[in-house]
C-alpha cells in the first residue's frame, strides 16, 4: 500500500548518474540519494506514494546537475514509472523525463462508494420518517374530522329521535372529548417556531439529553474508528506531518470541545437536584482517575513501567476535564444560570447573547486569556539548549539539519525534562519524513 515502482534508466550518458529525491512535505530539507546508475543500465526502486517529490539528477564525476523540471511529482499507488536520462547534443542539452508504464490502482473508489452508500442511507431514512409521520398525522386529523361530522349529524336529527339517541349522543360526546383532549395534549409540531396560545395548557416535555451534542459525539466516534484503524490508507485519515490539518488532526479538539460543553450541562443538572458541590467535586475526581487509568492501561509497548507513556490521548483528556470541571464548579453559580435564562421561544438577540457571554463570564475569560499568555511566554521565551528562541519546528532534517534535537521547541523540551524520553512517544508522525532523533509527544503537557 502507498508504494510504486520507479525504474531509473541511464540511456546513453557517459558517466554514472545519481538520482536524488526530496519529499515536498519536508520543509527546507536536503535531497536524498536513492540510486547511482551506470551508463546503459537500469535500476528499480520502491518509493512511497504518500507525498509528492522534487527530483534532482546529478552526474557523479563532473558534479553536473541536470536541468530537469520535475517538481511536485505525484506517484500513484501500485503504478510503474520510468525515469529516463538521455544525453543529447550540446545545443539541446540533456533530457530527463518520467513516464508511467504500469496502471495504478483506483484507491479512491472504495471511499467514493462508501460515501455514496452513506448518503443514500441517510436519504432513505429521512424519506421513510417523512412518509411515516405524514401518514400518522393524516390519520389523526381524519379521525377528528370524522367525529365532528358524526356529532353534527346527531345534532341535526328530529326532536322525536332525540330521546332515543340521547344515550348515543352522550357516548359520542364523551368519545369525541377524549380524542380532543388527547390531541390537545400532544406536543406542538417541530415546524412551529413559536408556541400557540393554547400551548400554555400543554405539558412541556424537556429533553433529557442534547440531541445535537449526541449526534456530533456519534459522528466523532465513527471518524475516530476510521483514524485509529488506518483509515484505509487515505491521507486525510492520517495525521499531518507537521504543518497542516486533516480529519485525524481534529479528533482531539472535537472531543475536548464536547467535554467542555458536557461539563456545564452536567453540573447544572446536578445542582438543580440539590446535590452539594462537595459531592460533585468527588465525582469529578473519580471520573478523572478512571479516565487517566484507562489511558495508561491501553498503552502498548514493552509493558514495563519504565517505558510507559504517561500523557497519551485519554490522559490528556482527563487532565483537561479535571481543570475545566473545577473551574466550572467554582465559578458557574446559580446567579449565572438565572441571568442567562431565555424566554419560552428559545430566542435571544445577538447583542444580548454577546453581553451574557463576555460580561457575565468575565472571570472565566480572564482565566483563558492568562493561560494563553503563559503558554505563549513559555513557547517563545524559554531558553532551549542548541535551539533558537521561539523555534516550533520538527527538528531533524528541517532547515537542513541545523536544529536536529529541537523537535517541538520549548514544548518538547519541557516535556522531556518533566517526563523523560522513556515516558514519551518515540515515533511521532514527523519521524518518517524529518528523521527526528528525540522523542516528541503531541499529547504532552504543553
Amino acid at each position: 500500500m502507498d508504494e510504486a515502482y520507479l525504474i531509473i534508466r541511464n540511456t546513453n550518458y557517459s558517466e554514472n548518474i545519481s538520482v536524488l529525491l526530496n519529499v515536498v512535505a519536508c520543509e527546507n530539507c536536503d535531497f536524498e540519494n536513492i540510486a547511482n546508475v551506470a551508463p546503459g543500465l537500469n535500476m528499480t526502486r520502491i518509493i512511497s506514494t504518500t507525498f509528492p517529490y522534487n527530483v534532482l539528477i546529478q552526474a557523479n564525476l563532473s558534479k553536473k546537475i541536470f536541468q530537469c523540471p520535475i517538481t511536485w511529482y505525484n506517484f500513484d499507488e501500485h503504478g510503474t514509472y520510468i525515469l529516463e536520462v538521455i544525453e543529447t547534443d550540446q545545443l539541446n542539452g540533456d533530457a530527463c523525463s518520467i513516464t508511467q508504464i504500469g496502471e495504478a490502482s483506483y484507491y479512491w473508489m472504495p471511499a467514493i462508494v462508501g460515501i455514496a452508500f452513506f448518503i443514500v442511507v441517510i436519504v432513505c431514512i429521512q424519506l421513510w420518517q417523512y412518509k411515516y409521520l405524514s401518514q400518522y398525522f393524516n390519520h389523526v386529523f381524519s379521525n377528528i374530522d370524522h367525529q365532528h361530522l358524526i356529532k353534527n349529524n346527531l345534532e341535526n336529527t328530529s326532536p322525536s329521535m332525540s330521546s332515543l339517541n340521547s344515550q348515543k349522543n352522550s357516548e359520542v360526546d364523551s368519545y369525541t372529548a377524549r380524542i380532543t383532549i388527547n390531541v390537545s395534549e400532544s406536543p406542538p409540531l417541530v415546524e412551529s417556531s413559536r408556541p400557540s396560545s393554547s400551548s400554555n395548557l400543554t405539558k412541556k416535555m424537556l429533553p433529557k439529553r442534547l440531541q445535537s451534542l449526541d449526534t456530533f459525539r456519534g459522528y466523532s466516534l465513527m471518524m475516530m474508528i476510521f483514524v485509529n484503524y488506518g483509515g484505509g490508507g487515505y491521507w486525510f485519515f492520517a495525521h499531518s506531518i507537521w504543518h497542516g490539518l486533516t480529519m485525524a488532526d481534529v479528533m482531539f479538539p472535537w472531543f475536548a470541545w464536547m467535554i467542555g460543553v458536557s461539563i456545564v450541562l452536567s453540573q447544572r443538572s446536578l445542582r438543580s437536584k440539590a446535590i452539594r458541590k462537595r459531592n460533585i467535586f468527588f465525582k469529578i475526581c473519580r471520573r478523572t482517575i478512571i479516565l487517566f487509568l484507562l489511558g495508561m492501561a491501553t498503552q502498548g509497548g514493552s509493558g514495563h513501567l519504565i517505558d510507559l507513556r504517561i500523557f497519551a490521548t485519554l490522559q490528556r483528556l482527563a487532565s483537561c476535564y479535571f481543570f475545566t470541571a473545577i473551574i466550572v464548579l467554582w465559578l458557574d453559580g446559580e446567579d449565572n444560570q438565572s441571568n442567562t435564562s431565555i424566554g419560552n421561544d428559545g430566542y435571544q438577540p445577538i447583542h444580548v447573547e454577546l453581553w451574557n457571554t463576555i460580561w457575565k463570564f468575565w472571570f472565566q475569560w480572564l482565566i483563558v486569556v492568562l493561560t494563553t499568555i503563559a503558554w505563549v511566554l513559555i513557547i517563545f521565551f524559554v531558553e532551549v539548549p542548541g535551539c533558537p528562541k521561539g523555534y516550533m519546528g520538527p527538528g531533524g532534517k528541517h532547515d537542513h539539519g541545523k536544529y536536529g534535537n529541537c523537535t517541538g521547541g520549548a514544548a518538547g523540551y519541557v516535556d522531556r525534562i518533566i517526563l523523560s524520553g522513556s515516558h514519551m512517544y518515540n515515533d511521532p508522525t514527523c519521524k518518517d519524513v524529518y528523521h527526528t532523533q528525540v522523542p516528541f509527544d503531541p499529547e504532552g503537557q504543553h
